[in-house]
């Protein structure tokens, strides 16, 4: 916030800066001017102008036999771009343009673990769900790989819950610590579902071959291409490996409290191969399955403390400006619900175009009803009610988008992509919101705000509220842009852009609109949500005047 001297009797306080994000952890009257004590979808610029968030649409028209809870991205080298998406008891594989390509059905049921393998000659994805054999994907149909296991082939691949695949080393071969081996985990209590039937536990890992995926040892005979591909990580501690991911040169294997990082491969004095893991305990583990995802950055994980991001060493807390969502009731202007830590295995993560979104349900919902959304360049957060029950980044034409199976709060079992100029939800007008915190803008005394200048496009509810009252008690409807080109035809911001081509509105449709309400009080708070007129809105400026104080501090 700035101000400056009384001009034409007033005196002006500007906010140039709405980029803040979302504050539950500080006080109503502590937060920045820069934030927020309540938002819902909306998004922040890097000028630092709040927009509504873009809409989503089906990417098919059909409804699926299932609900989608897995899904992943597979491209190939020939140009090939599907999403593959896992569905309980059902594998389905979709081209780029949603179509369906191939299904595999009779499962046991997801969420499934989706990893591609690449080697000369083989592209393939591999699922897995830690109940069923893993099950093979080229572009073109499901099949069931045998193994070659200690030499002997037509064997079990391992029934892993958890597939990665470790680096491949620049300049070598597919010999012997070349990596790029498929890395088998997370299988639960069962007894043998190594490879073969091979002995398993909580706490077990396998590496296949180097680019060898369906390749295993476990006999230790001694040789390079023989060896103990196996081991356990921390065996009797009560907990079970959960995910597996590969960032960079580096696995990481998580578990409840904790996780692994696997950092470099060896050879022994016999020439087998050896595995270098470094444990890093600090009490900060994996509280869900599919609740792990690999960013520029480092890897981004959920925890029941909050969201955590690390690159190897002792990991870093990400949410603690949003930790009461986590740990207690927000305050009562955060208009939401804290997350139901009762459902953790239906948080979904996902990092795509420098940003981190976590589907979570909240409240007592038994699905996914938010998608918490962290900007890792600008470092805040914000809030959208999109039902996301999976989500991946999937190109599906030009660029990256945001693709999410739809969970149980919306009828139809689809796929639904986020948009650039997509103004809706599936053509339903979505709700919006801004608000700032309490300020006496450095004046305890009581004060009457004749009126607010804001420059913005679209069309806008500007609305304040007083002495910390919950409601709002002035609100003024506002529309923005060059008066000639308003109202539209049909009188929607949707129609103003189909009547200009198309185009979103660049820096010349924002205008500036003087809203002229007198609110008096002390402390104010300011909010910015949806008008019904429009589809679409943005808030870049607004400075308030301040005509008159009177009375005595009330500190």
């Amino acid at each position: 916030m700035s101000t400056a001297a009384f001009t034409n009797g007033y005196k002006q306080f500007s906010f140039a800066d709405f980029s803040g994000g979302l504050n539950l952890r500080d006080k109503a009257d502590a937060v920045g001017d820069r934030q927020a004590i309540d938002l819902l979808n909306v998004d922040f610029s890097e000028h630092g102008a709040i927009m509504q968030r873009d809409g989503f649409v089906d990417l098919i028209g059909g409804s699926l036999t299932n609900r989608v809870d897995s899904l992943s991205p597979f491209y190939k080298a020939d140009g090939t771009r599907q999403l593959i998406a896992g569905c309980g008891t059902r594998l389905e594989a979709f081209a780029s343009d949603g179509s369906p390509v191939a299904n595999k059905t009779g499962l046991f049921g997801g969420p499934y673990n989706f990893v591609r393998f690449a080697a000369p000659g083989a592209e393939y994805l591999y699922a897995a769900n830690g109940l069923d054999a893993p099950q093979r994907w080229d572009g073109a149909a499901w099949t069931v790989p045998t193994a070659t296991v200690d030499g002997t082939g037509g064997r079990a691949m391992p029934k892993a819950g958890a597939f990665a695949v470790t680096a491949a080393l620049a300049g070598s071969s597919s010999g012997n610590n070349a990596s790029n081996r498929l890395i088998a985990t997370a299988f639960g209590t069962a007894p043998n579902a190594g490879p073969n039937g091979a002995a398993t536990n909580p706490s077990r890992w396998y590496a296949s071959n180097p680019g060898q995926p369906e390749t295993w040892e476990t006999d230790g005979l001694g040789t390079p291409t023989r060896g103990r591909n196996y081991g356990d990580l921390t065996p009797g501690d009560g907990e079970q490996i959960m995910a597996a991911v590969t960032w960079r040169e580096l696995i990481f294997v998580f578990k409840e409290t904790k996780f692994f990082v696997l950092w470099g491969e060896g050879t022994a004095a016999d020439g087998t191969p050896t595995f270098q893991w470094r444990e890093v305990v600090n009490a900060v583990g994996l509280a869900s399955k599919l609740a792990v995802t690999v960013g520029r950055d480092g890897v981004y994980f959920f925890n029941r403390r909050g969201v955590y991001r690390t690159n190897g060493g002792n990991p870093e807390l990400l949410s603690d400006i949003i930790s009461p969502l986590w740990t207690t009731v927000p305050a009562p202007y955060y208009l939401g619900s804290r997350l139901n830590l009762n459902r953790t295995d239906l948080v979904r993560m996902v990092w795509h175009q420098e940003r981190l979104y976590v589907a979570v349900p909240t409240g007592s919902s038994t699905f996914n009803d938010r998608v918490l959304v962290y900007d890792t360049q600008h470092q805040w957060w914000s809030i959208y009610d999109v039902p996301a029950a999976a989500m991946c980044a999937f190109r599906r034409a030009d660029r990256d988008e945001l693709h999410f199976g739809y969970s149980a709060t919306l009828t139809p079992k689809r796929i639904g992509r986020i948009g650039l100029s997509i103004l809706t939800d599936r053509g339903t007008a979505m709700t919006s919101r801004w608000r700032s915190g309490w300020s006496d803008y450095g004046q305890p005394v009581v004060k009457t705000f004749r009126e607010t200048k804001a420059w913005a496009y679209g069309a806008v509810n500007v609305s304040f509220a007083t002495d910390y009252n919950k409601a709002m008690t002035v609100n003024a409807g506002t529309v923005f842009n060059v008066p000639s080109l308003w109202p539209a035809p049909g009188g929607t911001w949707a129609d103003w852009i189909a009547s200009n081509g198309g185009n979103w509105p660049s820096a010349g449709e924002v205008s500036d609109r003087m809203i002229r309400r007198a609110v008096q009080g002390t402390t104010f708070s300011t909010q910015f949500s949806n008008h019904p007129s429009t589809q679409t809105w943005a808030m870049h400026r607004v400075v308030r005047h301040l005509r008159e104080t009177r009375g005595t501090s009330v500190l």
